[in-house]
């Protein structure tokens, strides 16, 4: 009994590493620099600018969704479960808003993206955000579980 406990705590602790790793990566990382990109460049997009404010607010929400879902607080538990919900359904309306803006306008990346569709881009930019927001979400149900067990 004791052994699967110390496994199952051995696991919990590697999915953690792996989502803060990744969370950096992608949620941080990837999406605040897309969006970053959008607004600063917002003269030449117009009014899809406001998706990089809102890719950029799901950025932060998952984030701190992420961070939240370490702790083992009840509170913790449901904030985190909140913010990772929500930031997650303004990330995927955001993306499948730029994404279709930038196919209808036929955006082509430059450099390294040359010839492919920014859509294309886009959409491997941001789409793994996914990978670490589940894990987070399984992190805060979890937690929450354990402290409403005991």
């Amino acid at each position: 009994m004791k052994k699967t406990s110390v496994k199952k705590k051995a696991a919990e602790r590697c999915i953690t590493v792996v989502m803060l790793i990744l969370t950096a990566i992608y949620p941080l990382f990837m999406t605040s620099m897309t969006a970053a990109g959008i607004i600063y460049h917002r003269t030449g997009y117009g009014d899809i600018s406001v998706q990089g404010v809102l890719l950029l607010a799901s950025s932060l929400m998952l984030t701190a969704g992420a961070v939240l879902s370490i702790f083992r607080k009840k509170l913790c538990s449901i904030l985190s479960a909140s913010f990772l919900l929500t930031g997650s359904i303004l990330c995927i309306a955001s993306l499948k808003k730029l994404m279709e803006h930038a196919d209808r306008f036929g955006w082509t990346g430059h450099g390294r993206y040359e010839g492919i569709p920014v859509s294309d881009m886009y959409l491997q930019r941001i789409a793994p955000a996914v990978i670490p927001v589940a894990a987070a979400i399984y992190l805060a149900v979890k937690h929450y579980a354990d402290k409403r067990d005991s």
